[in-house]
């Protein structure tokens, strides 16, 4: 039996011989009728109250049944997309690759020749050597540099100069390049720019081809 019953059953039984030993105290010490009737009227549905919760307590209440629905997770669904490959910079990162290589080749040996003979103060010739050597490496690098970047300035020159670079052709002869002569109204001014500062710095019987922007130009050659 459940506490609450025992507690309910027993304030009734309380509660109703409290009222009957009311009745008869009141009875004996003749009490007039009509407030025995009222006390028992204010009373009694107290009594009835607790009666009730009596009868409640007793009635058995279905145990709710707890239902554990099993949640079964839905098959991780597998992307069927495929990553996109990063073949643009693996491309990219063999051009650089090629590139620096083929630079290396091309004028590493050269530039450490020049340098290892080298003697302060230089003579002129020696100025010259290197001022042709700067120049090749800085025309090609940024040839290089316009084409990797996209940039719109980019032509199809410095394409082509820095694809026979990476393949390691030579530039003066497997690249279509421009007959350069000293004419002022044929030939832009920075391949006549280039030609001055150069030629300038040549010393007797001194002569190079090198490339400027897209001209082949022979230095030192009447």
């Amino acid at each position: 039996m459940k506490k609450s019953t025992i507690l309910f059953l027993t304030s009734t039984i309380l509660s109703i011989v409290a009222l009957v030993f009311a009745v008869y105290y009141s009875l004996l010490s003749a009490v007039p009728t009509l407030a025995i009737v009222v006390g028992v009227s204010l009373y009694t549905p107290l009594c009835l109250v607790q009666l009730g919760l009596l009868f409640r307590s007793l009635e058995t209440k279905p145990e709710k049944e707890i239902i554990i629905k099993e949640v079964v997770p839905e098959p991780s669904k597998i992307s069927s997309a495929v990553p996109e490959t990063t073949t643009p910079s693996v491309v990219t990162d063999t051009i650089h690759e090629k590139w620096s290589k083929a630079m290396y080749d091309m004028f590493a040996e050269k530039w450490t020749e020049i340098f290892s003979n080298a003697t302060y103060p230089a003579d002129k010739a020696t100025r010259a050597e290197i001022s042709v050597e700067l120049w090749k490496i800085a025309s090609l690098t940024m040839d290089y540099l316009l084409v990797v970047n996209n940039d719109p300035n980019a032509l199809k020159r410095n394409r082509e100069i820095t694809n026979a670079v990476v393949e390691g052709k030579d530039i003066l002869n497997d690249v279509e390049l421009k007959e350069f002569f000293f004419f002022f109204s044929s030939v832009q001014q920075k391949v006549l720019i280039i030609n001055d500062i150069l030629s300038s710095q040549l010393a007797a019987k001194q002569s190079f081809d090198i490339p400027v922007f897209g001209y082949k130009v022979e230095l030192g050659k009447k």
